[in-house]
């Protein structure tokens, strides 16, 4: 009962109802104030008085009901929304919040989670997911407080499940909430800081500004938030700076953010729409540092993803990477961008290494630092005890990320622990069964367990889930020839190596499944093809299985030592 009172008084605070009851209340007493002096001065009877409260008497229930179902924005009137779409509603049953223990919480740590798009236009959601992207990166600048990440706390977008459970599932004692509705050059954002372990709003706060104020509103709302969590986490009196460059052109800032939508979606189609967007961004404003390191990244995840060729994309995320460091020395994101073309494009493995290092140390926050350092320089050098210590280090920012889980059974994978690869990604799998990656990865492991069939089930699931890729592909044609399937096989191979106009497809693959299909000299043929254009996948030899029947074969050391030098296994 207290739970549904508390809920209903916060309701009435989000609707503004307590402000028109006061306002209601000082506009009616005013009017009598005024009716007892000038209505005798006018000669009026005196049950026009008995009459002036009656009315205001009957009119208070009808200022309160159109007060809980509008309410006045920029734009004019507007019907209040039943509640804050992104704000958690209480569980179902109390068996979930009960379940969660609140000394588990971390009293250090925090999630924003994805604020709701209350737009008239549905498309504005690129607004909202980016406004929310914003906070995160500058709540990051309080020292002392753990922020989740932001793939982690998308897990719960549109999830309509309660406040303590979300914070249980991530182990954070605070979780950050609201809505913005942009209308023309108008915007509202409301926010709201919850502590989970009591379900106590700590702070909440609505803004209606012109879009031109977006800047000082998330930099108010984040030191807002600071001063909270200082009385709360690090005692008063702690200075707190809150990250966040200077405010850009706006329509940059929007480019950017339509850019970082399509980014996170990592379809082919998206990823070409990011790097569209963030070229604009950088178009409209040249001293945009965020949108040249996230035009980089961009270009960095269309070489790893295999959708573009590296001598198409990686020069580019190298200069755009060094152009971002340029103007700001440290910047997390050109840093990981310019480690890993060392890496991936350069096989410069101490400085993509000691880049990666920087990265990590200066923004701890930032989970995509560690985790492409594991995938990207450790693992492929072999270094996997290494590797799961930088992993461990993204999870503990990103506990819910799929790609890094998917990451940890790639080690797995590499190091030959083939039951233990199927054991993490059967789970993965089990949470996420859209993850086409994890589809991959569990084929591949029950190919080498010794069941191709099932390897070859997996693999077509990643075909259905992942859309069309030469990597997916290349793997399904290896299972078959594992499973007697030759000609199915061929008939793969002859997929990819003429596939439509305009798709890349990395010699790597192509080396893959022929080795597959027994012909060594067509592997190998691949294998030169794909150092000599330094494909991004090529990196992965010395580790991976496909190629164990070639690696006394000295056309395959040759290649090899080329990519790593004295570190060849």
């Amino acid at each position: 009962m207290r739970t549904k009172v508390a809920g209903f008084m916060r309701e009435m605070r989000r609707r503004r109802v307590f402000r028109v009851i006061v306002v209601y209340a000082l506009v009616a007493w005013a009017l009598l104030q005024v009716g007892e002096i000038v209505f005798p001065a006018l000669g009026l009877p005196e049950w026009s008085l008995t009459l002036l409260v009656a009315l205001a008497a009957f009119g208070f229930p009808i200022a309160l009901v159109l007060a809980w179902a509008f309410d006045m924005h920029p734009d004019g009137i507007v019907k209040t929304e039943a509640r804050d779409a992104g704000s958690p509603e209480p569980p179902p049953s109390g068996r979930a919040a009960e379940s969660v223990d609140p000394g588990d919480l971390d009293p250090d740590a925090l999630a924003v989670l994805p604020f709701a798009n209350m737009s008239p236009d549905a498309a504005n959601e690129y607004f909202s997911d980016g406004i929310s992207e914003d906070l995160i990166a500058r709540l990051c600048a309080i020292g002392t407080l753990r922020v989740i990440s932001r793939a982690s706390s998308w897990q719960y977008k549109d999830r309509r499940i309660g406040a303590r459970q979300i914070a249980g599932e991530l182990g954070v004692a605070y979780l950050v909430d609201g809505s913005v509705r942009r209308s023309s050059d108008n915007v509202r954002i409301g926010a709201q800081l919850i502590d989970a372990r009591s379900d106590r709003h700590v702070w909440s706060e609505t803004y209606d500004r012109r879009l031109e104020d977006i800047f000082a509103i998330q930099t108010d709302v984040a030191s807002r938030i600071a001063a909270a969590l200082q009385r709360e986490l690090t005692g008063p009196g702690e200075p707190t700076a809150i990250r966040g460059d200077g405010p850009p052109d706006l329509v940059a800032y929007d480019e950017f953010l339509r850019g970082r939508f399509h980014w996170n979606r990592r379809t082919a189609s998206d990823l070409e729409r990011s790097v569209d967007h963030f070229r604009a961004a950088i178009e409209a404003d040249p001293d945009f540092v965020r949108a040249r390191a996230a035009l980089a990244e961009a270009y960095v995840t269309q070489a790893i993803y295999g959708l573009r060729s590296a001598q198409d994309v990686l020069p580019q995320a190298r200069r755009e990477a060094e152009e971002a460091l340029r103007r700001e020395a440290g910047e997390p994101s050109a840093l990981s961008a310019l480690a890993t073309v060392l890496a991936i494009h350069d096989w410069r493995w101490d400085a993509a290494a000691s880049a990666f290092e920087e990265a990590v140390a200066a923004h701890p926050e930032y989970s995509t630092a560690p985790q492409w350092f594991a995938t990207n320089v450790l693992v492929p050098l072999g270094r996997f005890g290494e590797a799961v210590a930088q992993l461990d280090r993204a999870r503990a920012v990103d506990p819910k990320s799929s790609a890094i889980e998917a990451s940890l059974g790639v080690v797995n994978f590499m190091r030959r622990d083939f039951p233990e690869a199927l054991n993490r990604f059967d789970r993965l799998i089990e949470r996420r069964p859209d993850f086409a990656f994890g589809h991959y990865y569990r084929g591949l492991s029950l190919q080498y367990l010794g069941d191709p069939a099932a390897a070859i089930s997996a693999l077509q699931l990643a075909r259905a889930t992942g859309g069309w890729s030469a990597e997916i592909l290349a793997a399904l044609g290896g299972a078959l020839a594992a499973g007697g399937r030759e000609a199915e096989a061929r008939e793969v191979l002859a997929s990819i190596t003429a596939p439509e106009a305009g798709r890349y497809v990395s010699p790597v693959r192509i080396a893959q499944l022929q080795a597959a299909l027994g012909n060594r000299p067509g592997s190998l043929d691949a294998l030169e093809r794909a150092a000599a254009s330094r494909a991004a996948d090529l990196i992965w030899i010395d580790v991976s299985p496909a190629f164990d029947a070639l690696r006394e074969e000295p056309r395959f050391r040759a290649v090899r030592d080329l990519v790593f030098g004295e570190r060849a296994r």
